[in-house]
């Protein structure tokens, strides 16, 4: 399989590095710590990373057309301006407020998300704590539509949203729960067509309506599970690029893979020195610099494992890689609020 290798351009130290977003208004590469409540900025050309400090735990963040930017916080989506600062925060729905055991906080936060290409954005969330009695996991994959600004259920029961990404027809839709058995992808073939209040529902076996039917797209061999960094492995961030192919960070393995329309790994981009590779992002003015997030510190302090002097210089910074001739590039981000092109 070809692959390159990208190279640390950022050593941020980010504890969980996450949602890289290419701004071309800017010409700048947007990204987030969701543990550390940071957001950076960093221009295409730039020696130094400006960095803001956020009043929740940021899931991710989309780009608005208006100019504005929403923030799935760990209480809830809200407009917020990184630079005005937490006085700029203006909630518009409430998350699901499950408080954890210890008292420390809440049981389940929002976590990954991507606007679609009709400009509704689609957030997951994670379970921090898992229900341990058998009962089905709190999380689920939410849309939130610019023209009722509430939260809408699309996909119930999940514990870990990840691999949100859509076809650039708007016609498929990508995701995963990450702790979902055998690890994989999924996909909605008709999600352009999905009328309201109906849910899409990955774990059914049953013959379902044309329109909520999700298909697996790509399924981890065991032997892929069982590779990760501390036997740790699984699908994280996704984006989807110009000629429609999926690429997946494959946390644990310290890789981004290019999948084909059969959901076979064509392409890899290595990641050296960490293997928590989170999200990736199309940016640089041609979108063919493939930016990389990771959550090397975070992991490692959960696994009660002690970071090397030579891993910090490069866990939780931003990696980037640039794309061969051969390999085609991104498509600019989509915009909440935008008409479908």
């Amino acid at each position: 399989i070809p692959s390159i290798t990208a190279t640390l351009l950022e050593s941020s130290f980010a504890q969980l590095g996450e949602c890289p977003i290419w701004d071309i208004a800017s010409q700048s590469i947007l990204w987030v710590d969701i543990e550390g409540k940071k957001f950076f900025k960093r221009g295409w050309g730039e020696e130094s990373t400006s960095t803001f400090d956020l009043p929740e735990r940021p899931g991710c963040f989309c780009l608005c057309e208006d100019g504005r930017m929403i923030f799935a916080f760990e209480n809830g989506p809200a407009f917020y301006d990184p630079i005005v600062g937490f006085n700029s925060l203006e909630r518009i729905a409430q998350w699901e407020q499950i408080p954890s055991k210890n008292g420390t906080g809440i049981a389940t936060r929002m976590n990954d998300g991507r606007v679609d290409p009709m400009g509704r954005l689609v957030v997951g969330g994670y379970d921090d704590e898992p229900p341990t009695d058998g009962s089905p996991p709190r999380s689920a994959i939410y849309r939130l539509d610019p023209s009722k600004m509430e939260l809408e259920l699309l996909v119930p029961n999940v514990q870990c949203a990840n691999s949100i990404c859509f076809s650039p027809s708007g016609d498929s839709m990508y995701f995963t729960d990450s702790m979902y058995n055998p690890r994989g992808i999924f996909r909605s073939n008709n999600y352009h067509k999905l009328k309201e209040n109906e849910i899409l529902d990955m774990k059914s076996n049953v013959e379902t309506d044309e329109n909520t039917k999700v298909e697996t797209f790509i399924e981890w061999t065991e032997q892929e599970m069982r590779s990760g960094l501390f036997d740790l492995a699984l699908p994280d961030g996704a984006v989807v690029d110009a000629e429609g192919r999926v690429w997946s960070a494959l946390f644990g393995l310290g890789k981004i893979a290019r999948y084909d329309a059969q959901g076979k790994i064509d392409f890899i981009i290595e990641v050296p020195d960490v293997k928590y590779v989170t999200c990736l992002a199309f940016g640089g003015p041609d979108l063919r610099s493939v930016f990389i997030t990771n959550g090397e510190p975070l992991l490692y302090h959960k696994l009660g494992k002690t970071l090397s002097e030579d891993q910090r210089g490069s866990s939780g910074g931003l990696f980037v890689a640039t794309l061969p001739d051969n390999i085609g590039g991104g498509l600019p981000e989509a915009k909440f609020g935008q008409k479908k092109p």
